[in-house]
C-alpha cells in the first residue's frame, strides 16, 4: 500500500511543472542624462533579445564562452552560478542518499549491490538538486541577454531603461527560462 502511493506522489510530480511570467521594467531615466548635456549624447531603441536558458538537474546548460556584464541594470541578476557548485552539490546528495539507502536496505537484511543503490538515488539526488538550484536557467537566460546585448552593440556606451519579460518552466529535473529584452542604448557623439 505504501509502495503504490509513493509511486503515484512519485509519478504525479515526474509529470507535472510549474511555469511563471514575470514583467520588469526600470522606473527611472539612467544618470546619463544627469551628466552629459542632450547635445552630447544619442539614444536609441535596440534590437529586441530574446534568449533562453536550461537546467538539468539544476545544473546550467553551458552556453557561450564569452563573457559580458552590464552593471547596475534593475531587474535582471547579474550573477550567474558556474557549473561545479551544482555539480558538487550533486555529487554529495548523491553520496548520502546511496549510503542511506543501502544502510537502510542492509539493515533489514536485503543484500543489494551498491550499484543498485546508486541507481536509486540518482534521480533523487537530481530531483533535490535541482529545487536547492532552482534559479540556474534563469540565471543562464540573463547571462546570455547580457552577454548578447553588449556583443551586437559594441558602439554602444550606455545600456538605458531595460525592460523584460521572464518566462519560466520548472519540472522535477530540468528547469527552463527564457527573456525577452527591451533596452535603449545612448551613444555618445565625439567632440
Amino acid at each position: 500500500m505504501k509502495l503504490k502511493l509513493i509511486i503515484i506522489l512519485l509519478s504525479g510530480a515526474i509529470f507535472s511543472s510549474c511555469n511563471s511570467t514575470t514583467l520588469i521594467s526600470n522606473g527611472g531615466f539612467s544618470d546619463v542624462s544627469l551628466n552629459v548635456d542632450s547635445d552630447k549624447f544619442e539614444i536609441k531603441r535596440l534590437d529586441e533579445l530574446n534568449y533562453s536558458g536550461t537546467a538539468f538537474w539544476g545544473i546550467p546548460q553551458k552556453t557561450q564562452n564569452t563573457k559580458g556584464i552590464v552593471v547596475r541594470f534593475n531587474g535582471i541578476e547579474l550573477g550567474r552560478n558556474g557549473r561545479l557548485a551544482p555539480i558538487l552539490s550533486l555529487i554529495g546528495y548523491n553520496a548520502i542518499f546511496t549510503t542511506t539507502i543501502y544502510s537502510s536496505l542492509y539493515s533489514q537484511g536485503v543484500d543489494v549491490p551498491l550499484f543498485w543503490s546508486l541507481l536509486i538515488s540518482v534521480p533523487i539526488s537530481g530531483a533535490l538538486n535541482n529545487f536547492a538550484w532552482s534559479n540556474s536557467a534563469m540565471q543562464s537566460a540573463s547571462w546570455n541577454v547580457n552577454q548578447n546585448l553588449l556583443l551586437y552593440n559594441p558602439d554602444v556606451d550606455v545600456f538605458l531603461n531595460p525592460k523584460y519579460e521572464v518566462k519560466s518552466s520548472f519540472t522535477l529535473w530540468k528547469q527552463e527560462s527564457w527573456i525577452k529584452a527591451n533596452v535603449m542604448g545612448a551613444t555618445l557623439k565625439a567632440d
